[in-house]
């Protein structure tokens, strides 16, 4: 219990040592101090679906999420910015579970009962970001502006929801499953404990966009991102709630941003 919290703090104190310092070298990197800084107030809607690492599980199929923050970009030269914020993002997630197990007799090699249990899950985990990438955009165009971006998205999570069915196939009579029978599992349930996902969520953010002048220095933005995530969304190799196996589950999504630069 103790290397999770490590890992958060770390993560976040060098999230925040990197923003700080950025802040501060970035006046000597700027060309001139007019509109240096910009906020972005954003809603961030999305598709997200599973990647797994394990055969014995896959996806199944797409889930929506959403997402809303603020952020901050940092002008470092006349077309390069840097950003950071903080945002509250939803990436949802299905995925099905299949996994065998015997049961031997006590004491011996002698098999009692053999069961396949397959399990789905439904889930919906809510993090905490802190976003920190490049944007590149062009010089003015007419009213407009073009760019891409890259960098990474450090998430924390804050909730979870994950409903869940289980179903069990089994040899007539009662398989032994730890101190219980197989019957005396529940076949449903919801699980919304934080401690049964990864508390951290890393991603690759890589996406273009566009901004439209509407006076001064406010603009309207829009762009798409692929929000790659690379850590399992939860702890692989762990018994979940149904009684399945965690497989290793990386939660992928194409996001559309939309948002007021001020």
């Amino acid at each position: 219990m103790q290397r999770p919290n490590t890992f958060i703090r770390l993560a976040a104190s060098s999230a925040l040592s990197f923003v700080l310092l950025t802040a501060c070298l970035s006046p000597a990197l700027a060309q001139d101090n007019d509109n240096k800084y910009h906020v972005c107030l954003q809603a961030t809607p999305g598709i997200y679906w599973a990647s797994t690492g394990d055969a014995a599980s896959k996806s199944n199929g797409a889930k929506f999420g959403f997402g809303y923050g603020a952020n901050v970009e940092d002008r470092l030269t006349e077309t390069i910015y840097f950003v950071f914020g903080l945002n509250v993002n939803a990436a949802g997630v299905k995925y099905s579970t299949n996994d065998s197990t015997q049961s031997l007799k006590s004491g011996t090699n002698t098999l009692v009962r053999s069961y396949a249990n397959t399990s789905s899950s439904n889930a919906s985990i809510q993090y905490l970001q802190i976003p920190l990438f490049l944007k590149m955009k062009t010089k003015s165009i007419g009213m407009m502006k073009y760019y891409g971006a890259f960098g990474l998205g450090s998430g924390f999570a804050i909730s979870n929801n994950t409903a869940w069915t289980r179903t069990v196939a089994q040899a007539p009579g009662t398989a032994i499953v730890g101190n219980g029978s197989v019957s005396s599992y529940p076949t449903s349930g919801t699980d919304t404990k934080t401690a049964d996902v990864n508390p951290i969520r890393e991603s690759l953010l890589i996406g273009a966009g566009a901004e439209y002048n509407l006076s001064g220095s406010t603009s309207i933005t829009g762009s798409l991102m692929f929000d790659n995530g690379f850590i399992s969304a939860i702890p692989s190799g762990k018994t979940g709630p149904s009684g399945s196996v965690n497989p290793t589950l990386y939660t992928k999504g194409i996001t559309l941003t939309v948002g007021i630069l001020f």
